[in-house]
């Protein structure tokens, strides 16, 4: 079986978790905003496949497992700190809105945290397409030539895909209207933001022209504030 088809199955399995967690957590199969959610990260994954098919070699990277011999132990640790953060903000969301139905913020603010995981999601797939280096585990990617990549939104901040990831969480719980879900998502960007002070770290060890970047894009997540 070919590396696409495996990622394809992934997808397929991926929609079914999605759906799942949503429906039979919140006990309402009628419930718009999940859907909403459901179809805004369902869409994402099928254009991240597309870009993905487009670049053999992350794809193949993207493939390979999060766990890996010779990892740094503290990426590891907060690796598996955010998978568990993003697990359980993915799971509460749809739980709060089964034993609190009444919750229900403005729905300005629902329509302004939908928009905000839009525009996180759209700057996560603008990373697939301009960093074909982006790997789920720290490391300097040599057998493919690893070069630092410093256009596009890397122009802007340091670590554009975490940026994304930060506007996603907030922005879901919002549309969810579940305070539940703010919670483990602002902690999950906690640890993201401690995930890339490690990974400077070493990437201004081991990739040339790193710490002439960092000097060059002053900030991390947000332009001029982080």
């Amino acid at each position: 079986m070919g590396i696409f088809a495996k990622a394809t199955i992934r997808l397929l399995l991926a929609f079914a978790v999605l759906y799942l967690l949503l429906f039979v957590l919140s006990a309402d199969a009628h419930w718009l905003q999940g859907w909403l959610l459901w179809g805004l990260l369902a869409a994402t994954v099928v254009a991240n496949l597309v870009v993905l098919r487009r670049d053999p070699g992350l794809l193949a990277e993207r493939m390979k497992p999060m766990l890996r011999a010779g990892q740094p132990l503290m990426d590891r640790i907060l690796l598996l700190l955010f998978l568990a953060c993003y697990g359980a903000w993915y799971f509460l969301m749809p739980l709060q809105h089964r034993l609190q139905p009444d919750v229900v913020l403005h729905p300005w603010l629902q329509a302004g945290g939908g928009l905000l995981a839009l525009a996180g999601c759209v700057v996560i797939l603008v990373c697939f397409a301009q960093n074909s280096y982006l790997s789920t585990v720290v490391r300097i990617q040599s057998e493919r030539g690893h070069q630092l990549v410093d256009t596009g939104l890397y122009s802007v901040v340091r670590h554009p895909m975490y940026a994304g990831v930060l506007c996603l969480l907030p922005g879901a719980a919002l549309l969810l209207s579940s305070s539940w879900g703010l919670l483990a998502g602002i902690a999950g960007i906690v640890v993201l933001y401690l995930r890339a002070v490690q990974e400077e770290k070493l990437l201004c060890q081991q990739l040339p022209g790193y710490a002439d970047y960092v000097k060059r894009v002053r900030h991390r997540l947000i332009p001029y504030i982080l």
